[in-house]
């Protein structure tokens, strides 16, 4: 028996949900460029004027307040290439989706064709044809979006890596 796939509604849901879960991790990460900023900015503003070990204790403290925005941007950028890797896997299923569809209506169109004789078989054969189309259409429009989200995503990531990277503690 072979295996149907799930319904367009299930479809839309799961981009859907993934494209919240990458907007929530991509806000997430915005936020922890935030924080290292702030962390670079105190870095900037400090006058160490005090005693060795006090200036050097404070030194120590925004090193680890730095590394530790660091660590949880590395935390999310893997939880969100995680997702990244999934968006892919779904790509790649709504092309297989799409391409099993349009052979479908291509099958179908071609029986209808053969047909001659009984014009109920020919209808309802070039109606499987625009049905299987139809299908085609909308899961090529959902992998296109599953892949603009992805696409848009990665860049915002990118863009936010490349942030935290040029942040640099200053004394």
């Amino acid at each position: 028996m072979r295996e149907i796939a799930e319904s367009r509604d299930e479809t839309r849901e799961k981009v859907e949900k993934r494209k919240l879960i990458i907007d929530d991790r991509a806000s997430r990460m915005g936020l922890v460029v935030k924080d290292k900023q702030q962390v670079v900015d105190v870095s900037r503003k400090l006058r160490l004027s005090t005693t060795r070990e006090g200036a050097e204790a404070v030194k120590q403290a925004i090193r680890a307040a730095s590394q530790a925005a660091d660590a949880e941007f590395t935390r999310q950028n893997t939880i969100i290439k995680n997702k990244f890797t999934e968006c892919k896997q779904a790509e790649s299923d709504l092309r297989k989706r799409t391409k099993a569809a349009r052979d479908d209506a291509s099958d179908a169109g071609s029986a209808a064709g053969k047909l001659k004789e009984t014009k109920d078989a020919q209808k309802l054969m070039t109606a499987a044809e625009k049905a299987a189309t139809d299908d085609a259409s909308f899961t090529e429009e959902q992998k296109k979006r599953q892949k603009q989200i992805r696409a848009q995503s990665q860049q915002r990531r990118d863009q936010q890596k490349g942030q935290l990277l040029q942040m640099k503690l200053s004394w």
